[in-house]
């Protein structure tokens, strides 16, 4: 089933441009809609954003997700993941688990944990609590993403939050019942037949 939806499906080989290859990149959109503006394109604009981030950003990952990654770490160790453009989590293990700070965004980039705290960047907030008191405990143990992981695009599902329940029809592509997990709901998965060359070439396997 996995080599048939992939964990994945990724736009830039749509595309025909991927980051692996050094080159620059463009969503989808950007390219086909925008000519290649990546300055009036959301979504490399939110793409460069996250690039700036450091390496305990995790991005959009889920809450459960965050929880099994702390887990097993010490106390003080810590990591943040994006809920919406304009808000974060800071997740952090104490001794007696894991807890989550929401933090709002505002349009200068400026970081807001409840009225009594701000701070211009993550890093200038991972400082501070580094040293002073506000948490349940102070941050030390940063846990750096993956070099293998990155963020997923707004049409990308992982495969591992889809419970596939049976194939329903084929004819350009195969056709799927399945239950998103995250919101249990139903819903309907398209795999197309697809071969994928060297050079990013698409050819469809009818």
């Amino acid at each position: 089933m996995a080599s048939l939806l992939r964990d994945t499906f990724d736009a830039r080989q749509v595309a025909g441009d991927s980051s692996t290859n050094n080159k620059p990149w463009h969503c989808q959109a950007c390219l086909f809609l925008n000519k290649g503006d990546r300055n009036t394109c959301a979504v490399c604009k939110r793409k460069r954003q996250k690039d700036d981030k450091p390496g305990y950003y995790h991005g959009n990952i889920s809450r459960e997700e965050a929880c099994t990654i702390l887990s097993s770490k010490d106390t003080g160790s810590f990591l943040f993941r994006e809920l919406t453009p304009n808000r974060m989590i800071l997740c952090v293990k104490h001794q007696r688990g894991v807890t989550s700070c929401s933090l709002f965004v505002d349009a200068n980039g400026q970081i807001f944990l409840g009225s009594k705290w701000n701070f211009e960047s993550i890093e200038s907030l991972v400082r501070y609590f580094s040293t002073n008191d506000g948490l349940l405990t102070k941050l030390t143990h940063p846990v750096i993403r993956k070099a293998h992981e990155r963020d997923l695009f707004p049409w990308e599902i992982k495969l591992s939050e889809i419970d596939v329940k049976y194939r329903i029809g084929s004819g350009l592509g195969e056709f799927y019942d399945a239950t998103y997990m995250r919101s249990k709901r139903r819903i309907f998965i398209k795999a197309p037949n697809v071969r994928l060359y060297e050079n990013n070439r698409i050819c469809f396997a009818l």
